[in-house]
């Protein structure tokens, strides 16, 4: 019995019964790891929490389409966090070039818009010790939001050499074990 999938599940259902309660749920179960990502993208903490708040926005108005054959709900869920993150950091860019003298805080304090950070932020502590090859990979593509093709141009690697590395590092980070 796959307890993770169970509660999984549970969360799915009650979203799709449009149970507020089944939405603090997921909230209480995603939200840290949702953040973690999102908060490597967005170096502001307001900034953050506003991208996380938007990203159990959509997964409300979305879970209609969500499909558990083609993936588990917390994969969808990081799929929408890193989505919006990237996003909210290209109309960061926009913004602060129209008006480079407004602070970003200001920028994104604007009424009905989520800008967050370009800049990263790292905590070396939690940071898996992945080779520096698989390190810059993982970067170009899930923080920058860089193709396979831009980054095998960016590291000087073909794409088929990307695919091998990223592969590499992600089994490296399901095992779970010490590199």
């Amino acid at each position: 019995m796959d307890f993770e999938k169970d509660a999984e599940q549970c969360i799915v259902n009650g979203l799709r019964q449009r149970r507020q309660e089944w939405l603090r749920a997921a909230y209480d179960a995603y939200a840290p790891a949702l953040m973690g990502v999102i908060s490597r993208i967005v170096a502001n903490n307001e900034v953050a929490e506003a991208v996380l708040q938007e990203t159990f926005v959509t997964v409300w108005e979305k879970i209609h389409i969500y499909e558990p054959a083609r993936e588990r709900f917390f994969s969808w869920c990081l799929g929408i966090a890193r989505r919006q993150a990237l996003q909210a950091a290209k109309a960061l860019a926009d913004e602060t070039q129209e008006n480079p003298e407004q602070t970003i805080a200001e920028a994104y304090l604007q009424p009905n818009k989520i800008i967050p950070l370009q800049e990263k932020r790292y905590d070396e502590k939690a940071r898996c010790e992945l080779p520096l090859q698989a390190q810059a990979v993982l970067e170009l593509l899930y923080l920058r939001g860089l193709t396979c093709d831009e980054a095998a141009k960016a590291l000087k690697l073909t794409p088929q050499e990307v695919r091998q590395v990223l592969k590499k590092a992600f089994a490296l980070l399901k095992s779970g074990q010490p590199i």
